[in-house]
């Protein structure tokens, strides 16, 4: 599976727009385009429990569940942290306009509870499976990579440099099971790809990301979230 993480990040790394076509490493698994859905708090947002958001939450949940069910997501959940990004989704397609016309029948998103923001992103075909049933939730870790403050998109010898370490940190991440999936977004925004941890807890995810090159550098920064997801989805 190294390859994947080697090639996925090299893509984040290097902050090139790409293509299908543009792959140069080989891979156990064919990497594929999805469509990421990041669940915001949306412009009827409250923190107010009540009966009649109880069931707007219940009919939520039942919309998420019949996404994975008809296999138009390959993998949803919600964040635990109580922050601005509610939860995540990932819609088998490469197309924003279907995966958007998808969750467009999501009763939360239609009461302005929450706000969907999509974006395309490139991760290991096959990866991500149909969830262990009865359903059980377990606990991930989801790293959102970001451009840090010395962020430049000129690959000069530094660069490079910091580059080959940031590799060989994510190539030994990968050997130890801890980073089960990674991938680059196809935009050149701020947002630079994801991984996501199986670690025991958030501290060791945290000092996995902090040990990395491009961190202690200040080519990247990293925003995590404990990701509640149903039990194997996920390696």
């Amino acid at each position: 599976m190294k390859h994947i993480f080697l090639y996925a990040l090299l893509l984040i790394f290097s902050g090139k727009t790409f293509s299908q076509d543009s792959v140069i490493l080989k891979s156990e698994h064919e990497m594929t385009t999805f469509v990421m859905g990041f669940l915001v708090k949306g412009p009827s947002w409250t923190q107010d429990k009540t009966p009649e958001l109880a069931k707007l939450q219940q009919n939520h949940i039942a919309h998420i569940f019949s996404l994975v069910d008809s296999n138009k997501a390959a993998i949803a959940g919600p964040f635990l942290d109580n922050q601005e990004i509610r939860g995540i989704i990932v819609f088998n397609t490469d197309s924003i306009e279907l995966a958007r016309t998808w969750e467009s029948d999501d009763p939360a998103v239609q009461a302005g509870r929450f706000s969907m923001q999509f974006t395309k992103w490139f991760a290991g075909k096959g990866i991500m499976k149909h969830p262990d049933t009865p359903i059980v939730f377990v606990k991930y870790y989801f790293a959102l990579l970001k451009k840090g403050p010395k962020w430049i998109p000129a690959e000069t010898d530094e660069v490079k440099k910091i580059q080959k370490g940031h590799m060989a940190n994510i190539n030994a991440m990968a050997k130890t099971g801890k980073l089960v999936l990674a991938g680059p977004f196809f935009d050149d925004g701020d947002n630079r790809g994801v991984f996501l941890f199986k670690t025991e807890s958030l501290e060791e995810a945290q000092a996995l990301c902090t040990h990395d090159p491009a961190v202690q550098a200040g080519r990247l920064i990293v925003e995590l979230h404990p990701w509640m997801v149903a039990k194997g989805s996920l390696p």
